[in-house]
């Protein structure tokens, strides 16, 4: 549904998700991804937060980690 750039779909099936797998770290990431694509920033930047917080002992070089912090780090500019 993020490729098909339905925003609200995705968000809602991720929430699904969320709810069967509370703290999801996949799920968290969805949720934020859908919420920046759709333009909502300040929902995004909770979002993007909750999920860095989830996955909090990931490698740091992953690539939804590294996306997390950069679109974090652009909104405090």
């Amino acid at each position: 549904m993020l490729a098909s750039e339905k925003w609200a779909d995705a968000k809602a099936a991720f929430e699904r998700a969320l709810a069967v797998r509370p703290h999801s770290g996949f799920a968290l990431y969805g949720i934020a991804l859908a919420n920046e694509r759709a333009g909502d920033r300040e929902t995004a930047v909770k979002d993007y937060t909750d999920f860095l917080t989830a996955w909090k002992g990931a490698d740091p070089g992953l690539a939804r980690i590294e996306h997390a912090r950069s679109y974090l780090a652009a909104q405090r500019q």
